[in-house]
């Protein structure tokens, strides 16, 4: 005997993982975008070009693109949160009104977190 799985959201396609890494993707580049504006996708391209790129006398060049993974995980992180409100909704019946005002009311909150986060440094300004 099976035991069934008790569950507040249905599982998620496999297609839907690859949403959720375009998301993380798209994250990615977002943030490295905002920080380094339009020298970001040559600066990633050199880093990728150059073979002695990774030695530990070039971690300062690397780590900027690597610490870039963590929002690129909460992008990633953010797309499936979203994907299971759509799919949630659509499993219960909801109105479609109703499933976008629940994406928006998702997204409002994430954007307000995100100017909190950009406001509450401890960096002094001069």
């Amino acid at each position: 005997m099976t035991a069934k799985r008790s569950s507040k959201h249905a599982r998620l396609p496999r297609w839907a993982w690859l949403i959720c890494l375009l998301g993380g993707a798209a994250a990615y580049w977002a943030v490295g975008s905002f920080l380094e504006g339009e020298r970001f996708l040559p600066k990633l391209q050199d880093l990728f070009e150059d073979p002695g790129a990774f030695n530990a006398d070039n971690m300062e060049e690397v780590a900027p693109f690597v610490l870039l993974f963590i929002p690129a995980v909460l992008g990633g992180f953010g797309t499936r949160e979203m994907l299971r409100i759509l799919f949630d909704g659509r499993r219960d019946g909801h109105e479609p009104a109703l499933i976008l005002k629940n994406l928006g009311l998702y997204l409002l909150s994430t954007l307000a977190l995100l100017v909190a986060a950009f406001f509450s440094s401890s960096k002094g300004r001069r």
